[in-house]
């Protein structure tokens, strides 16, 4: 797993190498990099890696850091509909 992300990672860094643009619903909003594994914060809604916000939990506030409202890495809902829309993309770029 860890091999996948930093590849996927460095692929984002490098410019991606993609054959096309990401979508823009691909891009985490806060490192702007397509995201792996996209979670949808409970309180603002908006979707991020969960890889970004599990970083964003532990080392600043356990907050949502678009409305500041108390947040929990349980809470974090998956968005497995989008998740198989960036496997696909990335499977063809």
């Amino acid at each position: 797993w860890l091999r996948e992300r930093l590849g996927a990672l460095w692929d984002d860094v490098k410019g991606g190498g993609w054959r096309e643009e990401p979508p823009e619903e691909f891009l985490d909003p806060l490192t702007c990099g397509v995201m792996m594994d996209p979670v949808t914060l409970p309180s603002s809604r908006q979707v991020v890696d969960r890889s970004v916000i599990i970083r964003h939990l532990s080392t600043c506030q356990p907050e949502d850091p678009f409305n500041r409202t108390p947040l929990e890495a349980s809470q974090l809902i998956p968005n497995a509909e989008l998740k198989a829309k960036i496997d696909k993309w990335r499977e063809e770029n």
